[in-house]
């Protein structure tokens, strides 16, 4: 606790939502004083609930950009189609092995080469 010039004050950030009961004990007089307080759970994001519109426009204009409104969707699309900065970017990587540095491929088609061969030279075809 934190002497004022007529208080204490201390710091009650770490405390959940709740209420709470405390005692002070004064050790020369052996005064005792009993209170309570409550803490409410408060969420800053649930208090405004509206946009601010006149801020939004002035941060676009800050930062060359647009406001857009839920009902010029299309418009926003159509912007961002034209906008040269989300340009669709395909990168492709393609390998060329050659068939002779592939042994194992060119040992399989050599079995089935001559597999075929004696397949046909066994039934009478050659």
């Amino acid at each position: 606790m934190l002497k004022g010039s007529n208080a204490f004050k201390a710091n009650l950030d770490g405390l959940p939502a709740g209420q709470y009961n405390f005692v002070v004990k004064e050790l020369n007089s052996k005064s005792v004083y009993n209170g309570y307080f409550e803490i409410l759970d408060f969420d800053i994001e649930k208090q405004f609930v509206n946009p601010d519109l006149p801020k939004l426009k002035q941060l676009a204009s800050q930062t060359k950009g647009d406001v857009y409104m839920p009902n010029q969707v299309d418009a926003l699309i159509d912007q961002l189609l034209k906008d040269d900065h989300y340009k669709a970017i395909e990168k492709a990587i393609v390998k060329k092995i050659p068939l002779i540095d592939s042994i194992l491929l060119l040992v399989l088609i050599a079995i089935s080469l001559a597999t075929e061969w004696f397949v046909r030279k066994y039934n009478g075809m050659l």
